[in-house]
Formats: C-alpha cells, structure tokens, sequence
C-alpha cells in the first residue's frame, strides 16, 4: 500500500488528544446530603450494570481511536499499486482469411503465403524475446494464439501449419470483417500501446493509419468473373443480363450462356459472345442475351421456360485459367414457374371469388402459372388433380379431397373428413360488422371493421382449426394447416356481405397461396456470407449444399446462412409429391476484385502507455469510517447496553 498524501496522517495527533481528554475528566466530589435511602433502594438494580458500563468505556474509546484513524487514511490517500509487465517488442498478425486471399499464383494461393510471411514474423519477433499474437480476420474474425512467448513458438507454428493443411483450409469463401479484426487487435493494444498491428493482406488500402499492411499479392495474380446472371421475363421472353469483370489483366474473352431443357424440352440451347475485350481501363461490361424475337423473325430460338442456366467463362474454346477459379461460373434457376392448379365449383355463380382468384393469377404471373378452372352449377367437379379446391354453397363434395388445399365458402353441409358441425342460418341486423380473433397471416390485410354480414351459417369445429373471424360470438372462418389437412372453412354468403368487393378479398386471397403454398425461396441467387428464409408446403424441407452437407429443417419460416458457393438443393414432399427447388450462391464481387483499392483501414484505437496501475481505497475507509460512527452514535445515545 502506498500514500499518496503522507502528510494527512498528521491527523493521528487527535488521538493524544482524545487520551488527554479521558486523563483530565473531572473526578466525583464527595457531598453531604439528608438521606441515601432512596440510593441505596436503587443500587441492588444497578450494581449487575456496573461491570458492562466499564466494557461499554473501552469499546466507545476504541471506536473513537478508530474513527481518527480513518480520517487520518482518508487525508493521506492509500492506494494499493500494482506494478504491470511493459513488453517493449510485442506485436499483433492479423490474417485476411478472406476469398480474394485464395488466389493463386506460381503454385501458391495469397493465403498461405500471408501465413509463411506469420511464421517468418513470429519467428523474428521471438529471437528478440517478444510476444506474439495472431488473428484470422473471416467472416467472423478470432484469435488464433494470444502473446506467445519465445518458450512457446513451436505451439505457434503448429497452429499455423494447420491453417493451410488441405482438410482444414481455414481461408473462407466470405468477406473479411476487417474492423471486427481490429477490434480483437485493441485487446492487446490496450494492455501494451507500443505494440505493434501488422495486417498480411492483398487489399490495397490508401490510408493505413497505425496499422503496417504486408502485401502478398503477386504479380501475375489476375482473375476473370462472372459477377452477376439475371433472367429477366419481357413479354413472355427471357432476356439474359450477364455482369463480367476482368481483373489485373487485359484479356478477350468468350462469354457462354447454356440453356438447359428450355421450353420444355429436353434440349439445351447455346448463347454466346465470341471475343469480349477487358482491359485494365475497363474491367466490368454486362453483356445482354435477348431472346424475345422481333417482327417476322423465326421464334423457335424464343426462350419462355428453362431448367436452369449454365453460364461461364471460355479462351478461345479453353477453360480460363486465372488465378481464382471459384467464380467462373455462375447458375440461374427460376426458369419455370411452379404450376398451382386452382378449381372453383359453386352451385349459385358470383364473380367474387372468380375477380379475386383472375387478379392474384395476373398479380403473380412471376411467380406462379395458375391454371384456374371455373365449375358452374350442374357440371361435374373434381375430387382430386388440383392444389387448391373451392367449393361453395351447395356445391361440396361427400368428402374432402386429399392432395390440395380445401376451402369451403357457405357450406350446405359437412364433407366427410372436414372436421366441422354445421348449423342453422343466421340473419342479422344490416350492417352487422365483423370481429377479429387471434393474429394470423391469412387475415392480416382483412378489413373486419368495414366488413359486414346480415346472414351467415353457424358452424363448430373439432380440433385443430384457428378460430380467426366471429360475428356476434360465432365464429366464421376458420383455418386448419397440418401435413394431412389443409382445410379453410368460410360460413358467411358472400351475396349477403361486402366481403367479396372489398379491395382486401383479393388480398386476402394472395395471403391464402402465400400461407398454404410458400415459395420454398424466394430468389433464384445469393451470395456467400447471405441468410436466406425458407419455406415449405410440407412440414419438412431438406437443404444439400455444394460440399453434399444435408441439413433438415422443420420449422418455417426458416433462415439458412450460406457459406459455401455453389448450387444449393432443396427437397420437400407435399402430398407424397417430391418437389426439387434449387438456388444458387456466387462469391460476392468484392472479392472477385482482386485489384481492388479501398479507401481506408478502421481506425486503431490506442490507449494510453501505464506502467504500474493503482487501486483506490478511498471508498472503502470512507464506507468503514461511516459504520464507525455510527456504533460511536449508538453507543452514546444509551446508558447501558
């Protein structure tokens, strides 16, 4: 322990006087008085006290030294002081483990030569009996050793070793989060401000700030990219945008667009620009691929459908031999949309539910080819072959269907297999609005308080359905979505409500493909380090990723972080129908630029340089001198204990 006032105990002085003031108390005077009857009469009860009283003296004096004590500490200051190591030579490695450092040159990616270049760092700085501490600067940067010592370099080489073994590559196809990094270099700055941050790098960076930046580029790194595909539908035509950058290098090249089983056959129709000049000066183009024809021109070279789209990158009718071979080629998927087969029987025709089902087909051209079928009252309607039933008023099936979504709008009865119990017909006052129940996706854009009922049909229901719109306590539509039944019941008679010329009712027709039958993704391309959702029909969806990993997923909607390029599959069963989707995740473009400039690193925050830290006792004495007092207190305001 240390003062930092010394002279504040000059204030123990006051325990002479506190002695000196016992000392000089004035003694008892003998006097003469009448009687001591009355005295003696009291002191058989206060003789027991006499003895306590002395010990209460001592503890109050004892209590009174101590609270002189304790401002005396308070005035001079302790502080305990703890001296800290100062290493004068440490120094921190930072790795960029990003997938621009996988480019390879004279047999050697960027890489592992950043981790040679470690090695010879680490080495050199223990000779001279300094520390060392590494960062592998990923997606999610951390500490691959922290303040080696000279005693332990071999443990640091061997870690190093095992960066770049072939099974346990730990260079990643994701960007670096450089100023995550950084952050992690502060822990060791903060302790030791002269140690020196050295980034092993092939990004160029104009303002370096504190930090020394090694470059491993080499000289003959250079890389050709497709950067971005797109399939852009014009009037029922496909048009192929393709994004190509060429990088460190001037260089003609080919680019090649294969359309696979295009139009529905089985055939694959070849797209192709000859000789594509890059140079240094210009190192992105897209290039256009239209298909649409034009008037009079031959349309059997149209394309209107496709299975997937295979681009890539040719010299001269050869593979391209750059220096980054992960981004040469790039996939398309989405070229035939899924098909949704939609039949709507009712036995008393409206064009509510027709209006609503034509709005969400031309709405959702995009996404979905719904082949709508309209049975009117006295065809024959189908059981069976469809995705989404709609039966209305007398028109219902003896029992529900089981390979699609069933809705029932006003039922005339219960189908077998439906789950409901119907009742009588309700009228009410006109005008009756609707109320909401529980929170769910189908009614989310459902106007209750401007919809109104005067007649509707009463209806309970077994488990398994949600309860979601009621008029006057009763419930009227009613939701079921399990892997077996995927049942909506609808009571109210759209004839005798508003519900259907509402600009909601076709919405709340979207909300019913969306819940029932999601896009299982909802893009055809991502890139690493992206987190896709899922979906699916089923209750179960299978995810393979380029490296043949499989992942299961069983809640939805569900989010996949994708960290491997490449084509990813996605399987599901609906209805004992095995659906496929795939989606396809490139490297992002910053790092396909692999001469890129970046304007400035995250700045090094560095602390101040301290040799010795002190701890302050302060509060600790004032917080004893506080209870001190008042015992000292309590003490004087008694006469016994």
């Amino acid at each position: 322990m240390t003062l930092l006032l010394p002279l504040g105990l000059l204030g123990l002085l006051a325990i002479a006087a506190l002695i000196l003031i016992y000392i000089i108390k004035p003694n008892y005077q003998q006097k003469f008085i009448s009687s001591t009857y009355v005295w003696k009469l009291s002191m058989k009860y206060r003789k027991k006290k006499i003895p306590i009283n002395r010990l209460k003296n001592i503890i109050l004096f004892i209590c009174q030294v101590l609270i002189i004590v304790s401002c005396a500490m308070l005035l001079a200051w302790p502080v305990i002081r703890a001296e800290v190591e100062v290493v004068t030579n440490e120094k921190v490695a930072i790795i960029d483990a990003s997938a621009s450092m996988m480019v390879e040159s004279d047999g050697e990616t960027r890489f592992e030569r950043a981790v040679d270049g470690v090695k010879q760092f680490a080495r050199e700085n223990a000779d001279n009996g300094g520390l060392t501490s590494v960062i592998i600067a990923s997606d999610k940067p951390y500490f691959l050793i922290q303040r080696s010592s000279p005693e332990t370099v071999a443990e640091l080489n061997a870690l190093l070793e095992e960066l770049v073994l072939p099974d346990s590559f730990k260079c990643t196809f994701a960007s670096a989060d450089m100023e995550a990094a950084v952050l992690l270099s502060e822990e060791v700055v903060e302790r030791n401000p002269d140690a020196e941050v050295v980034l092993f790098t092939a990004t160029e960076y104009i303002d370096k700030g504190r930090i020394r930046v090694v470059d491993v580029s080499h000289q003959d790194d250079w890389n050709a990219a497709v950067l971005d595909c797109k399939a852009v539908l014009e009037d029922g035509y496909y048009t192929f945008m393709i994004e190509v950058g060429c990088f460190g290098k001037s260089k003609e090249l080919d680019i090649v667009c294969d359309v696979v089983k295009y139009n529905g056959t089985n055939d694959t129709q070849r797209l192709i620009r000859y000789s594509e000049r890059f140079d240094i000066g210009l190192q992105k183009k897209t290039i256009e691929f239209k298909t649409k024809p034009e008037a009079g021109e031959d349309v059997s070279s149209a394309i209107y459908s496709f299975d997937y789209v295979y681009v890539h990158l040719d010299d001269g009718g050869s593979v391209v031999d750059d220096s980054f071979v992960n981004d040469n080629t790039y996939y398309i998927y989405g070229g035939t949309k899924p098909k949704l087969r939609v039949q709507y029987a009712s036995s008393t025709d409206n064009t509510f539910i027709r209006t609503a089902i034509q709005s969400v087909k031309s709405s959702y051209e995009n996404s979905w080819s719904i082949d709508f079928v309209t049975v009117r009252s006295g065809e024959e309607f189908k059981t069976a072959g469809y995705d989404f039933y709609i039966f209305e008023h007398s028109a219902m099936p003896d029992k529900m269907p089981t390979d699609g979504v069933v809705m029932l709008v006003n039922p005339s009865k219960a189908p077998q297999g439906a789950g409901i119990r119907l009742g009588n017909d309700i009228s009410v006052a006109i005008g009756t609005t609707v109320a909401s129940g529980k929170t769910h996706p189908v009614t989310s854009h459902l106007q209750p308080d401007l919809t109104t009922v005067s007649k509707y049909r009463r209806i309970s229901s077994h488990d398994g359905y949600d309860e979601l719109l009621f008029v006057q306590g009763d419930p009227v539509l009613l939701v079921k979505n399990t892997e077996s039944e995927k049942h909506l019941v609808l009571s109210i008679d759209l004839n005798y409500s508003n519900m259907g010329v509402l600009w909601s009712f076709t919405l709340f027709f979207a909300d019913l493909f969306n819940y029932y039958m999601p896009p299982t993704v909802g893009s055809g391309s991502f890139e690493v380090g992206d987190t896709v959702k899922l979906n699916a029909k089923g209750t179960e969806l299978s995810v393979r990723n380029p490296a043949n990993e499989e992942t299961k997923l069983n809640e939805f909607p569900a989010e996949l972080r994708v960290a491997v390029p490449g084509t990813y599959t996605l399987t599901q069963t609906y209805y004992s129908e095995v659906i496929v989707d795939m989606f396809y995740v490139s490297i992002a473009n910053f790092e396909s630029e692999i001469t890129k400039e970046v304007d400035a690193l995250p700045v090094l925050n560095v602390g101040k340089r301290t040799e010795r830290e002190d701890k302050d006792l302060l509060i600790y004495i004032a917080a004893a001198l506080v209870a001190l007092l008042f015992v000292e207190w309590w003490l004087q305001s008694r006469d016994y204990f």
